[in-house]
């Protein structure tokens, strides 16, 4: 069954919260918040997508009157409870920035693979940011994330934390980011 969308009036609240403290570069532009809404979850490179922002031009502008769409898989945020729900739609909102004709899409500070980390480290100054990043902040106050990519709840055997790439799905151990901090940081692993 292909997919179908429809509004996400739950989403909408929750982003007026974000945009003023986090996004205030979107405030004066047109968002529309929608559900997608399928048997499986959108996939981009082969995994499961939990979202998407979407600027818009031309006739899709004026047609939707939006200058932008933001998607949610409507599966994967119904199993989310409130603070994963804000840090997936910060997450998608962080994408959409200004330019000169309207807003554009903009990819994550950070792209890497678990197996890259583990055998390099931060190898480069936005793996070391985020490294950062993460230990001063433990995502989701040390609470281990139990929904996977295709937004089904699983139970996790330990309570060690991990880290969730919302927009992969891709789930890596705090281990293994405690473990390129110390190779970061000169240390062995």
């Amino acid at each position: 069954m292909p997919a179908t969308y429809e509004p996400a009036s739950d989403v909408e609240p929750l982003a007026r919260t974000l945009i003023p403290e986090h996004h205030d570069h979107l405030a004066s532009y047109r968002l529309r918040y929608v559900f997608r809404v399928a048997d499986q979850p959108a996939s981009r490179a082969g995994r499961a997508s939990w979202g998407s922002a979407r600027p818009l031009s031309g006739l899709a502008r004026h047609l939707a009157g939006a200058d932008a769409v933001v998607i949610v898989e409507r599966s994967v945020w119904r199993r989310m409870d409130r603070a994963r729900r804000l840090a997936l739609l910060d997450h998608l909102l962080s994408h959409l920035v200004p330019s000169d004709d309207g807003l554009c899409a903009v990819g994550p500070d950070v792209s890497e693979f678990a197996a890259v980390l583990e055998r390099h480290g931060a190898w480069h100054n936005d793996l070391e940011r985020a490294l950062s990043a993460y230990q001063e902040r433990s995502l989701f106050d040390g609470r281990p994330a139990d929904i996977t990519a295709d937004g089904e709840r699983v139970a996790l055997a330990h309570e060690e934390p991990v880290v969730v790439d919302t927009e992969t799905g891709e789930v890596t151990p705090a281990a293994a980011l405690r473990l390129v901090g110390r190779r970061a940081a000169g240390g062995g692993g």
